[in-house]
């Protein structure tokens, strides 16, 4: 009898630690595969980031190539076209850069977002607030992007500077939504 309650006994002390390092094994592979899925949401990032790049160098370079030829207007006008291509040509150049600008702060919100997905309930009520706004911000700022052509001259330095203001308040709060998401206890 003695020992059939030592050895239950010591079954009753060693399941527990059996159990515990199963527990362990288990919170082993969760780690890993979160920390997988974060490595896979900042290579994603940074595939989109170099296809912006090259988006973004393709798009310059038509610019540069589609440049409409001033030679052949009397001498008069060649000023006064060089002038307007000359605008046309910095609106186009400024969109395109904004345009980039935006994409990776898009990328590296979707980044955070997947980062803050993984993270569950860890993460606090705001940094996914942060994110929406900045994802919000981010979505109107792309259809005033898409307007600059249509600006007026006088209000152009204007836009100009409210645009690059606004990318850079929200390229800001990414990377800082970003540091949160990465920061998120493991």
């Amino acid at each position: 009898m003695k020992t059939a309650t030592a050895l239950s006994l010591s079954l009753l002390l060693v399941a527990p630690l059996g159990l515990a390092s199963l527990g362990g094994c288990a919170g082993d592979k969760n780690k890993q595969l979160e920390e997988a899925a974060r490595q896979e949401a900042e290579a994603s990032r940074a595939q989109r980031e170099a296809q912006i790049d090259q988006t973004k160098t393709q798009q310059l370079e038509g610019i540069e190539r589609n440049k409409p030829s001033t030679e052949n207007l009397p001498e008069g006008k060649q000023q006064l076209a060089k002038a307007q291509s000359a605008m046309v040509e910095e609106r186009q150049k400024f969109q395109a850069d904004a345009k980039a600008r935006l994409q990776k702060v898009e990328a590296r919100l979707d980044e955070a977002r997947r980062k803050l997905q993984i993270a569950g309930g860890r993460a606090a009520t705001s940094v996914h607030d942060k994110l929406d706004q900045a994802s919000h911000l981010a979505a109107g700022l792309s259809g005033d992007i898409d307007h600059v052509a249509q600006v007026s001259n006088d209000a152009w330095a204007t836009e100009k500077k409210r645009i690059e203001k606004l990318l850079d308040d929200i390229e800001g709060s990414a990377d800082d939504v970003k540091a949160k998401a990465d920061d998120v206890k493991k």
